[in-house]
């Protein structure tokens, strides 16, 4: 009995380290593809109001902010028609644009 134990502590001493690492390089990329997508807004956003009647955006940990896009849909002539509800991480949201009418 006592070699279980043992062994559940060895182990829990080998995989521990290695999910901790795993969560801080997801968590290290993330923030990198999110400081590039704010400094990319404006082309991206760009590309994405392609004067299209509508657009559809998925926000997500490593886009451009909602906050941002909504801005930028507005700049571009856009109105936000519908947002889907942010799962249940609160990390992924649709939003969805019309063209405003003039």
């Amino acid at each position: 009995m006592e070699w279980v134990i043992i062994a559940g502590v060895l182990v829990g001493m080998l995989v521990l380290p290695g999910i901790a690492a795993v969560v801080i390089l997801v968590t290290a990329l993330t923030s990198r593809d999110r400081a590039r997508a704010v400094r990319d807004a404006d082309s991206i956003l760009a590309e994405v109001f392609d004067d299209s009647d509508q657009v559809e955006y998925l926000v997500h940990r490593s886009s451009v902010p909602r906050d941002l896009v909504i801005v930028g849909a507005e700049e571009r002539g856009y109105v936000l028609a519908d947002e889907g509800s942010a799962s249940s991480g609160g990390t992924v949201q649709m939003l969805r644009f019309r063209r405003a009418s003039a």
